[in-house]
């Protein structure tokens, strides 16, 4: 296998910086932790997911040819997905100020400069990259089928509606449809087909900042607004 030049460097780089940005934060503000990892510990949690992330980024740069490292970015696609990201993050701003989602919805300053950093690495590596790589081989070791652009593009799909039906598991149990379920899971889905077409042209690193920065819009800036504008 081939894989690009620095690649495992970044990820074994990143995996130790957003490892221990857990362990400091589980010092902290442990319990912030728990809607998502549950009674594992943070720092645990997180070398987990990152080190099957990292295989699985590893076979789809293989196997795949999807990038790990930025590629081909331009000063004009930045501006562009920055526009995109700020209307989204707007969308969903509005929708909080009409809609109103729960007062505890996000962690507050500062632990949040710290904690989204590290929730979007393991979302990226649980929503996308790991459900990604599990379905292209599944489908390459299928007999007759080929994996070819459309194979893809119907792969990437179905991976982008995994954490819009992970945002409204309550309607998926039973409970009401509300409007503000509605919006979630058509905002989420349009972030997640943005994310992963950075992802098959810019690289998973790209991926990964456009959602940081979508983060930051809403769950660190607006955040923190949020609680002396609507509480």
């Amino acid at each position: 296998m081939r894989f690009e030049r620095h690649a495992i460097s970044v990820l074994g780089g990143l995996t130790l910086l957003f490892a221990a940005a857990a362990f400091i934060l589980s010092n902290f503000t442990a319990s912030s932790f728990a809607p998502f990892f549950g009674t594992v510990p943070p720092v645990v949690a997180v070398l987990a997911v990152s080190v099957l992330g990292s295989f699985a980024l590893l076979f789809l740069h293989a196997r795949f040819n999807f990038r790990i490292l930025p590629r081909g970015v331009t000063w004009r696609a930045v501006l562009t997905i920055s526009a995109i990201v700020g209307a989204i993050g707007c969308a969903v701003v509005l929708a909080d100020l009409t809609l109103r989602y729960p007062r505890d919805l996000n962690v507050p300053w500062p632990s949040s400069l710290l904690f989204y950093p590290v929730m979007a690495w393991v979302a990226e590596m649980v929503f996308h990259i790991v459900p990604l790589a599990l379905l292209l081989l599944i489908l390459s070791l299928t007999a007759g089928w080929e994996t070819g652009r459309q194979s893809l593009v119907l792969c990437l799909f179905l991976v982008a509606l995994i954490e819009p039906l992970f945002q409204i598991q309550g309607v998926l149990a039973g409970q009401p449809l509300t409007a503000r379920d509605v919006f979630t899971a058509l905002n989420v889905l349009v972030i997640n087909l943005l994310l992963l077409r950075v992802f098959a042209l810019y690289g998973f690193v790209a991926m990964y900042a456009v959602r940081l920065l979508y983060y930051a819009i809403w769950h660190i800036a607006w955040g923190h607004l949020r609680l002396s504008v609507l509480f």
